[in-house]
């Protein structure tokens, strides 16, 4: 068993996993991986050569083995044109033996996108396609892979006085949905994910759950001993610069100059409340209905002073 990071220990035990991801790898050809979780030796081949659909059955035998390829082209782009018209090759013969009836040889592959030279090999008639950026939440994914523990009732807590300081202002339209929602998504504020995600995901050939993740992760790492929960006006645009230029260059810049030349420090709550209309103007969304907790144009600075809360406690 060559690992069993991608299955659940009772399929483990009776299948034959071979993974291959584009760090720290130094195989030259993908069927090194293949074979040597198989412990077969498929010798070696002149230039140019590969095992074939022959080879790979006899490999397989009765056995049934999975072979997981993540991100292929990010490794087989960096291939000249002798590794690549192998591995072009081998890579055609192995789709061909997963196709076989009578062969237990599953091989899936992730490919970041469409058009590039592995997934125009991939596109064949039998093969399954599953786009995940839309079978998984990115939400999920994010809190996922950032949040390890939250203390439920601290964050019930916390939520609540947020929620409640925007039922009793006049210029925030809450949502039924919206106090469970910040539950969930605790410590980062629901509409500020979804600001985000919209801009992120405008481009689907980008590593936009990637960028998410950086960003919110240098988000979690330098306010967790800040705030209670991070919403809009916590992304300062002048601390935060290179991870949102990295969405829209144009726009942090034009925000850290008002905050420099307009605002200052004289203006209270200033550079909060330009943060906070920031993340909406880079995702551009196109629902305007739905107001941004905090958001909305009030009448003077002072009237938004109850939407700015910010508290010591900490959950997480």
């Amino acid at each position: 068993m060559a690992s069993t990071g991608f299955l659940p220990s009772t399929i483990a035990d009776t299948v034959t996993l071979s993974e291959m991801q584009y760090e720290n790898n130094d195989y030259d050809y993908l069927w090194e991986p293949f074979f040597e979780a198989l412990d077969y030796d498929v010798g070696s081949f002149e230039t140019g050569g590969y095992p074939d659909v022959q080879t790979i059955e006899e490999a397989v035998g009765d056995r049934t083995v999975a072979f997981i390829a993540d991100e292929l082209e990010d490794w087989y782009d960096t291939l000249d044109d002798e590794h690549e018209s192998a591995n072009r090759a081998f890579l055609q013969s192995l789709l061909e033996a997963t196709a076989l009836p009578d062969l237990e040889l599953y091989t899936i592959v992730s490919v970041l996108r469409k058009g590039s030279k592995v997934h125009n090999i991939l596109d064949r008639e039998d093969a399954v396609e599953v786009n995940m950026s839309s079978k998984v939440s990115k939400r999920d994914v994010l809190l996922h892979r950032l949040i390890d523990d939250v203390d439920s009732e601290r964050a019930r807590e916390i939520v609540n006085g947020y929620v409640d300081a925007y039922e009793t202002s006049d210029y925030v339209e809450v949502e039924p949905s919206l106090r469970e929602d910040m539950r969930e998504t605790y410590p980062l504020h629901p509409e500020l994910i979804e600001a985000l995600e919209s801009r992120y995901y405008e481009n689907e050939d980008s590593q936009n759950t990637r960028g998410m993740i950086y960003l919110f992760s240098t988000l979690l790492l330098e306010l967790r001993d800040e705030t209670d929960l991070i919403t809009h006006g916590n992304v300062d645009a002048e601390r935060f610069e290179d991870e949102l230029s990295k969405i829209n260059f144009e726009r942090p810049s034009a925000c850290i100059s008002d905050i420099k030349n307009r605002v200052g420090d004289e203006v209270e709550y200033g550079r909060r409340i330009l943060n906070t209309i920031l993340p909406k103007i880079q995702a551009l969304m196109p629902r305007p209905q739905r107001a941004t907790q905090g958001a909305k144009r009030p009448s003077s600075v002072n009237e938004s002073n109850a939407l700015v809360r910010t508290s010591e406690r900490e959950a997480f």
